[in-house]
Order: C-alpha cells, then structure tokens, then sequence
C-alpha cells in the first residue's frame, strides 16, 4: 500500500488479534441512454458518467462479504444473482449507497428500469465480491468516528443535524493501512435532479479523495438518512430547477470534506480476540394507508393539478395516478423486512433495509464505546422508515413517498421500532457465542 503525507495516527494501544479481510471492486460497465432513479420529476435518460462512475465495492470479512453498490436501491432477486455468479460461501449483505444519479435497476420501483443496466451491476457485484474473498489477509482492525457539524442536515426541520455522525473502520495488514469501511447517514443527493450524468454523488468523491491519499480501497455505507440530507428542502426535488447549485462540484466538496477528516484524525485500535460473528434475520410489518381520500378520489384532484403545474411537477403528478390506477394501491398488507449484523471482535455492523429515520442510529449507535456501524439500503427498498414520533408531523416521508416506491401504503408507525428491536437481538446473540 502507498504511503501518504494524510496517514493519520493510532492511539498507543496495540489492537488484539487478526482477521482475514480482502477488498474488490469494478466499475458498473453502463452506458448512455439509461433511466436515472431517484427524482420522479426527471424524465430524460443519462448521458454519459461523471468521474467518478458508479462501481461496485466489495469487503470480505471471513467468509462474509459486503458489497455496496453505487444504485438507488437493491432487492432480494439482485442479491440472488450475485451469490449464484460469485458462489459465496454465505448469502451477500448486498447495500446501495441510494445514489440519486444512478441506473434505475428496480422492477415496479423508484421510476422507470433497465434491465440490461440491472445485469450489469449484478455482475460488477459479483466480480467484486469474488475478488474480496481472494485477497484476503490478516488484518488488525481500528475504529474512529470524528464530530462533523454542519454539513448533515434534518430534512423535514430545516435545521443542521449534530446527531449525523461519521464512522469509520480502518484495517492495518502488518504496519500498512489495508482499507476502510466508511459510513455517513446524509442523503446522496447533493448533485440535484438536472443533472443528466450517471455517479455516486459524494460517496464517490470521498472514496477517490481517500483512495488518492493512501492508496488503499475505501467501501462507503450509507447510514440512516431517510430524514437526512445536505440542507435543501425535499420540494427542491420535485423541480429541474438549475439555479439552486446541487453540482457534482458541491458533491466533490461535500466528499473531499469528510474524507479530510477521517485522514487528519487520531484511530482507536480495538480488540479482535472476540472474532467474528453474523446474523440475520427478518421482521413482520405492516403497511398502513394515511389518505383521507381513495385512490380514484387522489388521482381525479391530481389529473386537476396536472394542467397547471411546472414540468418537474407534472413528472411527479404522473407518477403518483399511475400509483392510484394500481389494484394494491391504498392497500393494507403485510411485509416482511431484512436485519442482518456482522460483529468484528469489540466492533459492529448493522444492515438495516429501506430508509431509515437517524433515530435508528441514535439508537443502536449512538454510544461511542459500542463502536457501532448502521447502515440503511439493506437488501430490500421497500420505502421509508420513520420513527414513530415522526408520524404526527406528516410530510412527504410519511404520507407520500410510497408511491413513488411503488408500494401500496406507507409502513405503519412503530414498523423502525421493531427492526431496531430485531438488530439489538441480533446483537445479543453474537455477543453471547
């Protein structure tokens, strides 16, 4: 690995124990002409891809492996795939970053779909993953999640965050910086709905920053953000208005930000000796309808709003009558959710499906001597998580964003609280063995 003149320090502790851990990645291989995912009021296909591109990166941890794919979301069949291409000994804990300028790979989900754009991530995901679990090596492991203020913002408040923390696991092969896992619960949607450019927003330009500085391969997860992003409002979304900034420029410095923390900081070395444990698990919910009208009633005032409404919003407005002509549409039905955890000795990592509200990371790793990681974009998209407290104060989480989903109803209150509960659990079992 390459030196670097950024090479943070490590506390005088002497970090206790090994495990084998390898890295692989590979660039998404897309094209132009692509549906893009993650702004319903953008219709117009890619035009290429900003640098850099979308890829996918891989961490084998034992015989566990986690890929992140630079996607607006993923789902079971595409985790099926990649196992079946890469013969994993174990299923893939399979993540999006929920880029906003991705490929729209999702069948019924999220916007319009490509299928020939969903093969090919299946097999960057593939190609990384088995390239993670040939390199691996012993490694030590240390931990390090500095204090952030002001880039992270609550959404639905207006307001900086200061609950938005960036963590970070860094593993040593010897006296050299073998790679990181990176997590941070903001929103990739710093680059705004008029941009025609496949990318990773700023998780992209944090693992080049990285990458440039050590030489070493970064994987980025993307924590609970579902009421989290970099400061503008959730309407800013529904337009193609240019005027507002959201650049890839804004997305690098965004990046290049945290990642300068992360080289420039002091790295606790944690205990291995416990080794390794993983689990998982699924969870019942529920999916509730909030409307007061149905859906033949929704899509007659939104045919109404059509005739006036700006081009971004008509985008939107369309989206939502193709929800209401849907036979699930204002449906109650049942749901099935993933948890999964990995514990790395004192360390640990818990995958969380859909978007979850920042009240799941508060929860589960809020104190600094748990050394927790919490990941959202797990497995499945099925929409947001809110906290039950959330529920009172509506908004487009709450009542609106199912839609775009393709999702008949919004999750029921209480839905986060329960994979909160499963994760803890899971938890409690790898610290047992």
């Amino acid at each position: 690995m390459l030196a670097s003149p950024y090479e943070s320090a490590t506390t005088d502790a002497v970090p206790t124990g090994t495990v084998p851990v390898g890295w692989g990645h590979e660039p998404l291989h897309l094209g132009r002409g692509l549906p893009m995912s993650g702004f319903a009021a953008r219709t117009a296909h890619s035009r290429g891809s900003l640098d850099p591109a979308p890829e996918a990166v891989a961490l084998a941890v034992g015989d566990e492996v986690v890929v992140a794919l630079d996607v607006i979301g993923v789902d079971r069949q595409l985790a099926d795939l990649v196992n079946a291409e890469a013969d994993l000994p174990n299923p893939v804990l399979l993540t999006a970053t929920h880029t906003h300028a991705g490929p729209g790979i999702l069948p019924g989900r999220l916007g319009e779909h490509s299928e020939q754009a969903r093969k090919a991530v299946a097999k960057a995901a593939a190609v990384a993953a088995r390239r993670a679990l040939d390199s691996r090596r012993d490694c030590t492991l240390e931990w390090f999640d500095p204090e952030i203020p002001g880039l992270a913002h609550d959404r639905r408040k207006a307001v900086v965050s200061p609950d938005a923390r960036l963590r970070a696991l860094r593993w040593r092969s010897g006296d050299q910086v073998a790679g990181y896992l990176v997590s941070y619960p903001c929103h990739p949607t710093v680059i705004g709905p008029a941009n025609l450019y496949l990318s990773p927003d700023y998780p992209g330009y944090l693992r080049l920053r990285m990458q440039e500085a050590t030489g070493c391969p970064v994987l980025f997860l993307t924590g609970c953000a579902g009421d989290i992003n970099a400061g503008h409002s959730v309407t800013k979304s529904f337009h193609l208005d240019e005027s507002g900034g959201r650049t890839p420029g804004d997305a690098d410095l965004f990046g290049t930000t945290l990642a300068d923390n992360l080289l420039a900081g002091q790295w606790q070395a944690l205990d291995l000796s416990g080794g390794l444990t993983a689990g998982r698990t699924e969870v019942d919910v529920t999916m509730n309808p909030l409307d007061t009208e149905t859906p033949a009633e929704l899509r007659q005032r939104w045919e109404q709003e059509l005739r006036s409404a700006d081009e971004g919003t008509r985008a939107l407005l369309r989206s939502w009558i193709a929800w209401a002509g849907t036979p699930e549409a204002g449906r109650s039905t049942d749901c099935r959710l993933p948890v999964a955890r990995l514990g790395i000795g004192e360390a640990s990592i818990v995958f969380l499906p859909g978007e979850p509200f920042l009240a799941a990371d508060l929860a589960l790793g809020a104190d600094p001597a748990s050394h927790t990681i919490v990941g959202g974009y797990y497995l499945d998209t099925p929409g947001y998580l809110p906290d039950a407290a959330s529920y009172p104060l509506g908004g487009y989480e709450v009542l609106d964003a199912h839609r775009y989903y393709g999702m008949p109803a919004p999750f029921a209150a209480g839905s986060l609280e329960a994979l909160v509960a499963a994760a803890r659990t899971l938890t409690r079992a790898g610290d047992e063995r």
